[in-house]
């Protein structure tokens, strides 16, 4: 195992009792980690989630992608990109 991995591994049971220094420190060791390994993985496109939506839901079974927004305003280039790939899965919202 790498190094990088043991401290993702171990991370969230030691910030319960860290500083909010060191857990902000191991946290992003994490996602250093999460990172390293999500940019290895063989995808057609990888999506951020906070990059297409604000909410990730469960429906009648279903899990649904929500994008709200306010009247008149329009979907982000990934959040297009993410609407036409998901289809009936991607929502938006107006409000």
């Amino acid at each position: 195992m790498c190094k990088i991995s043991k401290i993702a591994a171990i991370s969230s049971h030691k910030n319960k009792r860290m500083g909010g220094g060191q857990a902000k420190r191991m946290g992003l060791k994490s996602r250093e980690f999460e990172n390293f390994v999500a940019n290895n993985l063989d995808y057609d496109v990888v999506f951020l989630p906070q990059s297409i939506c604000d909410r990730i839901v469960v429906m009648g079974g279903k899990p649904l992608l929500i994008e709200i927004k306010h009247k008149g305003e329009k979907l982000r280039p990934k959040q297009k990109q993410a609407q036409k790939l998901f289809g009936e899965y991607y929502k938006v919202v107006e409000k």
